[in-house]
């Protein structure tokens, strides 16, 4: 997963103030082209910045500087030829709710690209790869589709997994927005059989569903299971489950919405399963670890000697996406906010410290904060400010947003943002 141009994460500035020069406690009214008030005049200014990234503008990396005719939709940016899955979830997902025309049909243009080539069992993909009936993919242009992520070892990589989950959920959430029962009505089939796939990887022994190396979302970060003899292989992974259980919520909406009933009870009934299994993959501290060995072994359990890192996402996931109750989202915070290594500079780490159970050993490109490896990605952020909003946490989303600002400032949007620094 190389750098991405996400400047999607406008969207999310709709929840926190600004650093800008004027005094938040000032009672001199805000007035600018799109809000204006009085109160937190800050909070005003940075709504206003963050609506002015929705329309072309001289001052700050905006939507329409993702837009290509190639396909008339939006692409990573101009080096990147391509729409990603793991990359614009976040990012998206938050831009959901404040797009108009024409950006709407330029994110469902995209979104096309992976739902028009999804695997069938007999399409041929990139690298001669044909992915089974109802997987998603990494990134995919016109005639073109990475059935796994691209980067790396990709000989013993799974099939996108957790992307399947992730494109799901986005597409599921773009058709409830519209209420457009044509468009439910050809969409509705292709995300069942996403949810088929998925189906394929649940333990009916523990409702718990396997991945192995880089299933999981911020690939190739996740190597599975590494067996006696040096190979990967399949383990439960805790952020196929939270991203499940998100894209159930929703595909369980769209259901009856059209008067499925029956469909929907049966992802109901798929989806309160699948939550109960992932009381399996939380600590005594209320958290979610990473994954868990068919053998018993547990990776992402803060502390330990082994494995002992923290694994952001699916906790935050589990917060933002509501797939934990409130009094399980307040602890998963308290948790994040007693681990400094994770926001060294306000921004949210995918981990901390460095993994130790990659397929590749810490260094170079695989070294702590580089790439996925404690590298930050705006994707990851977004979805942390939907869990700082949900938990009241808003002095959060305001100190994310000033830093965020002063990479918006230089135009240096594309990420990684390695190795954050004021």
């Amino acid at each position: 997963m190389p750098c991405r141009s996400l400047v999607l994460l406008v969207a999310i500035s709709v929840t926190a103030p600004s650093s800008y020069s004027i005094d938040s406690k000032s009672e001199a009214p805000f007035r600018g082209e799109f809000f204006s008030g009085t109160g937190d005049v800050e909070y005003l200014e940075l709504l206003e910045i963050a609506r002015s990234m929705f329309d072309p503008n001289p001052a700050y990396q905006n939507l329409a500087m993702l837009y290509t005719p190639n396909w008339n939709g939006f692409v990573e940016g101009p080096t990147w030829g391509a729409w990603w899955v793991q990359n614009s979830y976040g990012t998206t997902y938050c831009a959901l709710p404040f797009l108009l025309e024409p950006w709407t049909t330029f994110l469902q243009n995209s979104q096309d690209l992976w739902f028009d080539q999804m695997g069938d069992g007999k399409r041929v993909g990139a690298k001669d790869w044909i992915a089974p009936d109802g997987c998603l993919c990494d990134c995919a242009s016109p005639g073109w589709i990475m059935y796994k992520q691209g980067d790396g070892r990709t000989d013993i990589h799974d099939w996108g997994m957790e992307f399947t989950a992730a494109g799901l959920l986005m597409q599921a959430e773009l058709l409830l927005i519209s209420r457009d029962q044509e468009k439910i009505s050809h969409y509705l089939p292709l995300l069942r059989r996403c949810a088929a796939f998925i189906e394929t990887r649940r333990d009916p022994a523990n409702n718990l569903f396997l991945a192995g190396p880089a299933g999981n979302l911020l690939a190739p970060s996740y190597a599975g299971w590494k067996k006696a003899d040096g190979c990967f292989g399949q383990a439960y992974l805790a952020g196929l489950s939270v991203t499940y259980i998100a894209a159930l919520d929703r595909l369980i909406e769209l259901e009856r919405l059209m008067n499925n009933d029956g469909a929907a009870q049966q992802y109901r009934q798929q989806r309160d399963a699948a939550r109960h299994g992932l009381d399996q993959l939380a600590t005594s501290e209320g958290y979610l670890i990473r994954s868990l060995d068919p053998d018993g072994t547990r990776h992402g359990v803060y502390g330990a000697e082994k494995h002992g890192y923290f694994e952001a996402s699916p906790n935050h996931d589990a917060v933002a996406f509501r797939v934990v109750d409130d009094a399980s989202a307040e602890r998963i915070l308290r948790k994040i906010e007693s681990i400094p290594g994770l926001r060294p500079y306000s921004f949210i780490l995918p981990n901390y410290p460095s993994y130790d159970d990659m397929y590749e050993e810490p260094a170079g490109l695989w070294e702590f904060g580089t790439w996925v490896n404690g590298g930050h990605w705006s994707t990851c952020e977004a979805r942390m400010i939907l869990a700082y909003s949900r938990t009241g946490r808003y002095e959060d989303c305001r100190k994310s947003m000033k830093h965020l600002l002063t990479f918006a400032d230089r135009f240096k949007l594309d990420n990684p943002l390695t190795k954050v620094r004021q």
